[in-house]
């Protein structure tokens, strides 16, 4: 079972492209940025991506270090992701967890520190779009079997792993 090849947003009898962010409008590329999206900037700076290469993005609330534990030594490490992951959350803990792996990790600015984990994952997610990048979310509670990025069709600038809350969804078989 293979993916099929990158169909790039076309579609027959439909004159559309994907939406590409162009070089000069790069969120990091801006003067003004906040705190937290300059955090997040400056984790993306110190990655080694490759143009088709997407952020893999790990948001965690302090009550998920022991699932943060796991994915990161036999999901994130074991797969080979540790360079293109970001990890951001509120806890000083957690982050330490993400150090340690060698995977980047953000601690949101005083300004954003009341963000819940739901608002701050689409704020995170939000910055590496405008950024041109691809994202890649995955809840701690996921369990990696492999790199998912070999099986994506290209097609989309946004990613997220099953973290199987039910039988559809245990298997990897989720889309609307």
């Amino acid at each position: 079972c293979a993916p099929m090849t990158a169909w790039k947003g076309a579609i027959t009898g439909l004159e559309r492209e994907l939406h590409m962010v162009d070089d000069t409008k790069l969120a990091c590329t801006k003067a003004t940025l906040d705190a937290t999206a300059k955090r997040i900037c400056d984790a993306l700076g110190g990655m080694t991506l490759d143009d088709k290469d997407d952020v893999v993005v790990i948001v965690a609330s302090t009550n998920e270090s022991d699932l943060v534990r796991m994915l990161l030594e036999r999901g994130i490490n074991a797969h080979g992701l540790t360079n293109r992951t970001l990890l951001v959350t509120h806890d000083e803990d957690v982050a330490s967890l993400a150090a340690a792996a060698g995977v980047a990790a953000v601690r949101p600015s005083s300004t954003t520190q009341t963000l819940s984990s739901v608002a701050l994952k689409w704020y995170t997610i939000h910055t590496i779009l405008l950024n041109g990048r691809g994202v890649v979310y995955v809840d701690p509670a996921v369990v990696l079997l492999d790199d998912p990025s070999k099986y994506f069709y290209r097609d989309s600038d946004l990613e997220s792993a099953s973290d199987g809350w039910d039988d559809v969804t245990a298997y990897g078989y989720d889309h609307v």
